[in-house]
């Protein structure tokens, strides 16, 4: 039979399409409880404006433009330790017109079912974890923001998981998944921003340089299905997502020890809305940010990581400097010494990044200057 159905604010009435129809130990993996969609260990489970049990159609598959929106929802990860995960992503299925080897037209960058097709996931997640990637058809690693796993760094630590200060995954949390677009009406960046009621912050990350952002804003615009799973890996194959034994909030001494171990039976998603314009989640009533909101906050990331790159470069450069310099004792002229205040003779540090000299406080002792300049320089 047919789950049932869901509202999706802004869309509509949503059915239900589990995968594994064609087997009878997972078509009834997933249940409709209201308005939240209970995924169970082992589903999979498609987005659809309808559904005729039994029937796989790609042409009922939802097919949700989402470029220059934002797609909202509240997620529960409560009962999801290291090795599982809970996943709500959005796959060009309904583009695809291989029924492929599942029979139900699935397909992604890792041909899970033969075919491939561009993949956005929106949130791969477990209490310790979480990761948000863009993905073009043929990019099985493609480009990920998020925490908890190898080079997924993005949010600060201890702002994310159980009890964590911004956001506590031992309680729903509200997620929004944004879709800007640039003055040419095309893909610029994905935007996730993670948010809890009672929390002082939120977590934000932005993917905005992807070697394939031009094929993934060709299938946000032309409409992508949304699906929502939740499965688990004992042998390693979640370590990507949570790190696995490596990882110390996963190890038998980390902090998700007691959860390390166990997948509840379901996670949760529920109040799905989808909202106009790219800049992120909105205020608690569900509005969104104005696209000279978007365009501020955009321009704030940019400007602030151009600044933090500045500064590493500038401090590279004085690393350099005083690694290559060298110090050359000379006498100081009479001007200087005189100009010192205290009669000592002054010091005059020259920087090869910068070619100029720069003043230091007067030696009152010392009866000699000492000129610092590069080492490649003659004298």
């Amino acid at each position: 039979t047919c789950p049932g159905t869901i509202s999706v604010d802004g869309y509509g009435a949503v059915s239900l399409v589990p995968a594994g129809w064609n087997n009878a130990s997972s078509s009834s993996l997933v249940e409709v409880l209201g308005d939240s969609v209970a995924a169970h260990l082992g589903s999979r489970t498609y987005f659809s404006d309808t559904c005729t049990a039994g029937v796989y159609d790609r042409r009922h598959y939802l097919s949700l433009p989402l470029l220059g929106k934002t797609l909202r929802y509240t997620t529960d990860v409560s009962g999801a330790g290291c090795g599982c995960n809970a996943a709500f992503y959005l796959s060009a299925m309904r583009q695809n017109a291989q029924p492929t080897q599942c029979r139900d037209y699935y397909c992604d960058p890792g041909k899970l079912c033969g075919a491939a097709c561009a993949l956005v996931n929106l949130q791969e997640a477990n209490q310790v974890a979480w990761r948000s990637t863009l993905h073009g058809a043929l990019d099985v690693g493609g480009a990920s923001v998020g925490s908890g796993g190898p080079g997924t760094n993005d949010f600060p630590s201890g702002d994310y998981g159980p009890n964590g200060r911004c956001i506590d995954t031992s309680k729903p949390f509200q997620v929004a998944a944004s879709f800007p677009v640039d003055d040419r009406g095309e893909l610029e960046a994905m935007v996730t921003k993670l948010s809890q009621e009672g929390k002082p912050c939120d977590v934000t990350a932005s993917i905005a340089s992807y070697e394939w952002m031009t094929e993934v804003s060709a299938a946000l615009a032309a409409g992508m299905t949304p699906i929502v799973s939740y499965w688990s890996s004992k042998d390693g194959g979640l370590d990507y997502l949570d790190g696995g034994s490596s990882s110390p909030a996963c190890s038998s001494g980390g902090a998700a020890a007691a959860v390390a171990a166990r997948c509840s039976q379901a996670a949760r998603f529920y109040d799905f809305a989808v909202v106009d314009g790219g800049g992120g989640g909105g205020d608690a009533a569900g509005e969104a940010l104005s696209s000279e909101e978007m365009v501020e906050d955009m321009a704030a990331l940019l400007r602030q990581e151009e600044a933090d790159q500045q500064s590493e470069e500038m401090q590279r450069l004085r690393r350099e400097d005083t690694a290559n310099a060298v110090v050359v004792p000379t006498l100081a002229p009479l001007s200087q010494r005189a100009s010192t205040g205290g009669g000592g003779d002054s010091e005059f540090l020259f920087f090869p990044s910068s070619n100029r000299p720069e003043r230091k406080p007067p030696t009152p002792i010392a009866m000699h200057t000492s000129i610092v300049v590069p080492a490649t320089l003659s004298l």
